[in-house]
């Protein structure tokens, strides 16, 4: 499709002038020299890029630019790309050219390569846009018939890609059509309940995983009311495929907690020498009321006037914090009893539903790493290069760093909460699983991009808590990860698909598509539901 331009400006031999020039750079050229002109071409045609001089008769470059705008929102149609140029330097009026989302600006006189470099820029972001929803290989794998009615939001679409997902995987998924079991079965998780909080669910992939415990494709199911979210992640996750599958592992797994005991005179002496001399009785008590709950240690700190026990475990395929709970209650209740040393049960030491540093530092629940190659040919699906995205990476850390934020990544927040929400995690424990380190190389003679996350404090859970609910357990098994034994899988999944939504986002930010990427995927403008 042809590059198509409109030029607006009040004086003739600057229209004359630049339409020669784009022209000769391939463009379809169309003018006017007033506003209301503008306008009514722009109601009628689309173009890649509209040139807009800020100061002319009648309408001028702001104004016309605020009718554009409105018409967009009332039609709810595509944002038109608009770079701006004036001889005059308004500063109130370029600042309201950008409140109005303008696509560049430039001041006069100018550079004519500066100009085309600024209105390239605006189809390249279009390609991009339009292309976001369906990049991938070219021959992809899966499931066809799905890939024909994936973007459908119909109530049979939806409803058939239920059932063909079902026909792939081999298990039933009758609750994520509805509610359908006794709610009764919400003991335990909720208090006073009133009814179910329906949030849209998505799937990601299918994602090829090469980890100690995950091996193969996953479909990835995530729950979120933020457009464009799913479709970064299903994006990354085809793109990664390119190169091969996602390496993933679990490096580490211990949770804690660190009850206090409160030092008058030399409780810190009494209760550091017990737990020296009945190590194996106070972890007999501790494991006393869980298979899951294995106690590995117990690190001894005195802070000031208090004697911190840090109560290490390793709680299986359990999230473990109740457990421990209870486990670490009765064993300080034991210590009292055995030193005459008063406790607190919490001191927050452990930093449980908080960030902690020290818990960045040292872990808390998972240790897990996933890497993977981005290829230069998915490089250029997305209309960057390596070298542009280590640039990228490298500047996001330093600037981070000086604002104290020790793991930098670009939003893994965004896919943990989505999976949490769709799995039946503790979705407060996004206060520090969301610390995630990502890091980049420049592989294969500086065209392939090496792309890394560790995520530090990764709390997951494939038994117990809210994963045997209905849609929970169903989200779980999609990926073979309900039950027992499927906690370090699930731990890698996660891990690779946080990997897979770093980069796509980034590339947008690079090309300066990642506000118009949002406009077009990521509101809803649909009217309330009632």
């Amino acid at each position: 499709m042809a590059k198509r331009i409109l030029l607006v400006d009040d004086d003739r031999l600057i229209l004359q002038s630049l339409t020669n020039v784009f022209i000769r750079d391939g463009w379809d050229v169309e003018t006017c020299q007033d506003g209301n002109e503008a306008l009514g071409k722009i109601e009628k045609e689309e173009y890649h890029c509209v040139l807009l001089d800020i100061r002319m008769p009648g309408l001028d470059g702001t104004q016309v630019m605020t009718s554009i705008r409105a018409a967009e929102a009332k039609c709810s149609s595509r944002k038109q790309h608009v770079v701006v140029m004036t001889g005059y330097a308004d500063e109130n009026a370029i600042v309201r050219i950008f409140e109005l989302g303008a696509s560049d600006y430039i001041q006069k006189p100018f550079d004519i390569q500066a100009l085309l470099k600024k209105t390239n820029a605006c189809i390249a972001a279009e390609e991009f846009i339009s292309d976001y929803g369906r990049l991938g290989p070219e021959n992809e794998t899966g499931l066809m018939a799905f890939k024909k009615i994936r973007k459908n939001y119909d109530s049979a679409s939806v409803l058939r890609k239920a059932e063909l997902l079902e026909k792939e995987i081999g298990i039933r998924l009758n609750h994520i059509r509805g509610c359908t079991y006794d709610t009764g079965f919400w003991k335990g998780n909720i208090e006073n309940p009133i009814g179910v909080a329906q949030v849209p669910l998505g799937l990601v992939g299918p994602i090829a995983v090469n980890g100690k415990y995950a091996q193969g494709e996953f479909w990835v199911p995530m729950a979120t009311t933020e457009g464009a979210l799913t479709l970064t992640y299903d994006l990354g996750s085809r793109l990664l495929s390119m190169a091969g599958p996602v390496e993933a592992e679990v490096l580490s797994k211990v949770v804690h907690i660190s009850p206090m005991f409160l030092i008058v005179s030399d409780e810190d002496k009494r209760v550091g020498a017990f737990i020296d001399s009945h190590y194996e009785e106070v972890k007999k008590i501790a494991e006393a009321d869980s298979r899951h709950t294995k106690l590995i240690g117990i690190e001894k700190h005195r802070i000031n006037n208090q004697f911190v026990l840090k109560f290490k475990y390793d709680t299986a395929d359990a999230h473990g914090l109740n457990m421990i709970n209870h486990a670490t209650f009765y064993a300080c209740k034991y210590i009292q009893a055995k030193t005459e040393a008063n406790f607190y049960h919490r001191s927050h030491y452990s930093g449980v539903k908080h960030h902690s540093w020290v818990n960045e530092d040292e872990g808390y629940g998972r240790i897990v790493r996933a890497r993977g190659v981005v290829c230069q040919k998915a490089l250029g699906r997305l209309k960057v290069s390596a070298r542009k995205m280590k640039d990228f990476f490298d500047r996001c850390v330093e600037c981070g760093t000086a604002a104290k934020i020790k793991s930098v990544n670009v939003h893994a927040a965004n896919g943990l909460a989505a999976i949490f929400i769709a799995c039946g995690q503790d979705v407060a424990d996004l206060s520090s699983a969301h610390t995630c380190a990502t890091t980049v190389e420049i592989v294969k003679e500086g065209n392939d991009l090496l792309i890394q996350v560790v995520l530090r404090n990764l709390l997951v859970a494939t038994v117990g808590g809210g994963t045997g609910l209905g849609t929970q357990s169903e989200c779980l098994n999609i990926m073979g990860c309900l039950g027992t034994g499927k906690s370090d899988k699930f731990a890698e999944i996660i891990a690779a698909i946080v990997l897979a939504g770093e980069f796509p986002t980034a590339a947008a930010v690079i090309n300066e598509t990642y506000v118009d990427i949002h406009d077009k995927y990521g509101r809803n403008k649909s009217k309330l539901v009632t």
